[in-house]
């Protein structure tokens, strides 16, 4: 990025109040949301503050321990007056959520400065941001997907801002930091765990040993005393959640492969298939998380088993279904669906083109590397486990950057027989 921070203080402040009046207005307009507790998140951070356990209170008004849910976005919640009626915290959750989307939009304008992206660029790709349709709507939810996208933008920066010193394999407190950043995004989001398997794989193909094994060990010193906490609990070592096997179930059951033997359509009978595992579970397994967990674990794997023809398909299926363009029926009308679909066309098209003919030298790809990372890491778990277009939300701010190199591609291609810059 040519010139200083400074020399473009218009632009990114013009951007930054255009962000700010989007998340603001978009957390005034989604008010009653913020009252809803779809994942029980609010419900176990009320739990956790009041008596010090991370559960539900049972019948008895006793806590009940859970690792249901990842623990980092509840513990953050705990600091604040939030109850499990939600009558009360709307501000409190708002604010935090105002914080931490307005915090990515700056990061992800960082981001691009790192990249070597003009001014205009690292605005447009922070506005774009701010207006993300996914973005918005989860910024109004009390759920996991601004903390994560925050968490995901920001250990892509710390990166880049030392990314000299990061390709040198040594003893580094900069990868020892990078290690507890990505910690956090684990206890986020346990997918994150993708993530940072592929970028240790990258590193270890480099030769940096050292510098995995210092990251490596601030990943453990957040992760393992969660995965010890788990064993003391409950008598087995989970370090992520006891979630996985019903979200692998619910990309691998039955009722779901039937329906892909007719339709690729999102519109399935999930209201059959909630009902079957409410009576398989109270069956066979009753209230126990870890054997609840496993015993849905099984049941995919044979489900898969018995089919890995309708498996297959079903990667591919639930691959398209992350990265769709417009949500299914049942979530928006559809006018509101059209809106979405002209937008993540333009967005998708764009970053597509950014890609292609912006990411052309080595040092370049290297920078985006974690990014690009991030998408594929997405990608690969989603295409198994279940998947959504709200699953995709940490990757918004690298499909917002990519789309605005495609932006830049686009004018200096108008602009041939000008004088011309490489980067943008």
């Amino acid at each position: 990025m040519s010139g200083s921070f400074w020399q473009h203080r218009s632009v990114f402040l013009t951007g930054l109040a255009i962000v700010a009046c989007v998340r603001i207005g978009a957390l005034g307009l989604g008010w009653e949301s913020l009252g809803a507790d779809p994942d029980a998140y609010r419900a176990l951070a009320a739990t956790w503050r009041d008596t010090g356990t991370l559960g539900r209170v049972d019948g008895e008004g006793h806590p009940v321990p859970s690792a249901y849910r990842p623990p980092l976005y509840p513990w953050v919640l705990s600091w604040f007056p939030v109850s499990e009626t939600g009558e009360s915290d709307r501000a409190w959750i708002a604010a935090l959520h105002g914080v931490l989307g307005i915090a990515t939009c700056f990061v992800t304008f960082q981001i691009g400065k790192q990249l070597g992206l003009s001014a205009w660029a690292c605005v447009f790709a922070m506005v774009w941001v701010a207006c993300d349709p996914i973005l918005i709507r989860q910024s109004t939810l009390v759920m996991t997907e601004t903390l994560a996208t925050f968490l995901g933008a920001i250990l892509w920066w710390c990166w880049l801002r030392d990314s000299e010193k990061f390709v040198r394999d040594r003893w580094d407190w900069r990868s020892l930091l990078l290690g507890l950043g990505m910690g956090l995004a684990v206890l986020c989001r346990p997918t994150a765990l993708a993530w940072l398997v592929l970028w240790w794989g990258v590193a270890l193909l480099q030769g940096r040993y050292r510098s995995v094994m210092m990251s490596a060990l601030g990943v453990a010193a957040l992760v393992v005393p969660w995965t010890v906490r788990n064993a003391i609990q409950f008598g087995t070592p989970v370090a992520t959640t006891t979630h996985g096997g019903y979200t692998l179930y619910l990309a691998n059951n039955p009722i779901l492969y039937r329906h892909w033997s007719t339709s690729m359509s999102r519109q399935w009978d999930e209201d059959a298939f909630h009902a079957q595992w409410r009576v398989e579970r109270s069956q066979s397994v009753g209230q126990d998380e870890i054997r609840q967990d496993r015993f849905a674990q099984s049941l995919a794997w044979s489900t898969i088993a018995s089919d890995p023809r309708t498996f297959a398909l079903g990667c591919a299926i639930r691959a398209g279904w992350l990265w769709a363009l417009w949500p299914a029926p049942r979530q928006a009308s559809p006018r509101i669906q059209v809106a979405i679909a002209c937008w993540y066309s333009l967005a998708m098209g764009l970053a597509v083109l950014g890609g292609i003919r912006g990411i052309r030298t080595k040092e370049a790809f290297y920078r985006w590397l974690p990014g690009l990372l991030l998408v594929v890491s997405l990608t690969l778990v989603h295409s198994v486990y279940w998947s959504n277009m709200r699953m995709r939300a940490p990757a918004i701010p690298v499909v917002s950057l990519l789309a605005a190199l495609g932006v830049c591609r686009l004018v200096l291609g108008y602009r041939r027989g000008v004088s011309q810059r490489e980067d943008c």
